[in-house]
């Protein structure tokens, strides 16, 4: 059988490998006989799946170790029958991702699989580079290294492989094994977005549309955004979405700003169902309808957008297209408050400060006050203001009510500058001073404070 011999003549190139490599050249030969052989009768149907994968396995194996070598006329000749081999192995089981699967079906160990992409990734197949590139971002079946996915990732990149040159462009926005570099970062997502690659439209896009790597051009933008959203591209969908929406890129329409949302939406991407919701509850780009509003914000918030807790645990409150419910929107406010929303914050403190929807409990409303003030809430200084100068929930303290009132006028609250002005003149200069102290700690707290919605 043609097919025995190919594979003898292989596995005896294998044996033979050492000094002069004499024998393996021979050996070589006669398997590249062989295949032309069975090309030519057109037997390839003597191999099944598992054995055109044993074919890719082993002539990627010679080609790595002959390259190694420096062997390169050999190792061009292995990985010429492991094209072949790929070739045939992909009408029968889908190519290099289906010689993986292979291995997966007969052990679950990551090492096998790096194994396999090694040695098709040194035998020059682009699929196989941008695998093992994924494997050492990972870190599946050997130590985490970004400097060798880095490396894989542009071997792959520079024979056109669009899902590497994504990967390549991403290392360079990240300085994930290279040192940072956006303008790389955008041409490899030009590259991969000029081959008609979604999600590399939909980066390049970004990087237009954020001024990174490249002059801010929302006309771009708008364009690459299109081209992604086009293909389905949820992401893209919902910066186009925006872009109509603020009329960046082209001229504003609210109506079609709601079209592309909803098409987003309905991929499960939570920005999008967030801003329908927003747009549903003001009746901008479609009909007002409180009802489908809540139904939006429930959908974003299940998702674990804070925002949308915030803005469902109002329509509660105010009973906005649900019947109201003050200890439900408490219990929502709750949830955006440990997501970090600072405005759910403070809402929360003001129930517990009033017994709104919760036990009255000031001590709780000084401690959501506190969560909001850290993120810069003005009103949240206010009312914190109010709780030390009168006592409430906390030990009474002019000098830190004074603070705060501070504070709060330096952030713009509106009514602040009177409570402040109240206690300059009950205040002793020496208290008005370390007042004055502790309200720039509690600013220049906030400044290193990322700020919640």
């Amino acid at each position: 059988m043609k097919a025995e011999a190919f594979v003898s003549h292989l596995e005896a190139a294998k044996a033979r490998l050492g000094p002069g490599y004499g024998e393996t050249a021979r050996y070589l030969k006669w398997a590249q006989g062989a295949m032309e052989k069975i090309k030519k009768a057109k037997a390839e149907y003597f191999f099944s799946k598992n054995g055109w994968w044993y074919v890719i396995e082993l002539s990627g194996e010679l080609a790595k170790s002959l390259k190694k070598a420096g062997r390169d006329d050999l190792s061009q000749t292995c990985s010429a029958i492991c094209g072949w081999a790929l070739e045939n192995e992909d009408r029968v089981g889908g190519g290099i991702l289906s010689a993986v699967d292979s291995v997966l079906s007969r052990t679950k160990e990551p090492e096998d699989i790096l194994r396999l992409s090694q040695n098709l990734a040194a035998a020059g197949y682009d699929e196989a580079q941008n695998n093992l590139g994924l494997m050492y971002i990972k870190g599946e079946g050997c130590a985490k290294d970004e400097r060798k996915a880095f490396e894989w990732f542009g071997k792959a990149a520079e024979q056109n492989h669009a899902e590497a040159q994504i990967n390549l462009g991403m290392m360079y926005e990240n300085g994930w094994g290279v040192s940072q570099d956006e303008g790389e970062a955008v041409r490899w997502y030009r590259k991969a977005a000029e081959q008609g690659n979604a999600s590399a439209q939909y980066y390049l896009g970004s990087m237009y549309a954020l001024g990174r790597g490249i002059n801010k051009d929302d006309v771009q933008a708008f364009h690459w955004f299109e081209k992604s959203a086009m293909q389905g591209h949820p992401r893209a969908q919902y910066s186009l979405g925006v872009m109509w929406s603020n009329g960046n890129g082209t001229p504003k329409n609210e109506h079609k700003a709601v079209e592309w949302f909803e098409q987003s939406a309905a991929q499960g991407d939570a920005s999008a169902q967030f801003n329908l919701g927003l747009m549903c509850l003001s009746g901008n780009g479609t009909p007002k309808n409180e009802l489908k509003a809540v139904d939006w914000f429930e959908k974003a918030a299940a998702q674990g957008v804070a925002n949308a807790h915030l803005n469902l645990g109002r329509m509660y409150e105010c009973g906005q297209g649900v019947s109201k419910n003050e200890q439900k929107a408490a219990q929502i406010y709750e949830k955006a408050a440990l997501l970090g929303s600072r405005q759910a914050q403070f809402n929360l403190g003001v129930m517990y400060a009033n017994g709104h929807g919760v036990s009255k409990c000031e001590e709780r409303a000084v401690q959501w006050y506190r969560e909001a003030a850290s993120q810069g809430h003005p009103s949240a200084h206010h009312n914190l203001g109010w709780m030390y100068q009168l006592g409430q929930g906390v030990a009474k303290d002019e000098i830190q009510a004074y603070a705060h009132f501070t504070v709060a006028v330096t952030l713009g609250h509106k009514g602040a500058p009177e409570n402040a002005s109240e206690l300059e003149g009950v205040l002793t200069v020496s208290k008005l001073v370390e007042g004055k102290e502790r309200a720039g700690r509690l600013l220049g707290a906030i400044e290193k404070t990322p700020s919640g919605s």
